[in-house]
């Protein structure tokens, strides 16, 4: 799904945990644990639905019934994607390892981090990336509110620059 430039990619974070999963989705919205697909037409809407609710889709191995999960959104700056050599295979599997690797560092805590979707700016960046950290990270939690919420909803939005 292309978006303003973006390159969009979804998964379901509960049928393929972090570093075990297959390559994203491209075409259709992801349905997690905490959102369900709408069957709204040509565009699907997004719908969350409660923590914990019953749902047939898989869990990771080792989690139990006090697991906690993170859903997070990795945002890779135009940048980045070139320096990937402007390939978004390179760029998922860059952005897949980060996440296992952080999943690998919470899952002794009971705590799963899903990698819910990816946003890829392959024509130009959406925010200004700037010199000063703080300058950055105040836009990118502005974009991360008015639109990246909206767009694909996570409990944490990660940008690589």
């Amino acid at each position: 799904m292309q978006s303003h430039g973006d390159h969009h990619d979804h998964q379901s974070s509960f049928n393929n945990i972090l570093g075990i999963t297959n390559d994203l989705l491209t075409s259709h919205p992801f349905k997690t644990k905490d959102s369900k697909l709408s069957d709204a037409g040509s565009a699907p809407h997004l719908h969350r639905v409660k923590r914990g609710s019953n749902d047939d889709t898989r869990v990771p191995y080792n989690s139990n019934a006090k697991s906690r999960y993170v859903e997070v959104v990795i945002v890779v700056d135009n940048k980045k994607y070139k320096e990937l050599g402007a390939d978004i295979k390179a760029v998922r599997r860059r952005s897949k390892d980060i996440a296992g690797i952080v999943n690998a560092l919470y899952a002794p805590l009971n705590i799963f981090i899903a990698l819910v979707g990816m946003v890829v700016w392959t024509e130009s960046d959406e925010i200004v990336i700037k010199p000063n950290g703080d300058d950055t990270l105040a836009s990118f939690l502005h974009y991360r509110k008015e639109r990246l919420l909206k767009e694909h909803p996570n409990d944490n939005a990660q940008l690589l620059t």
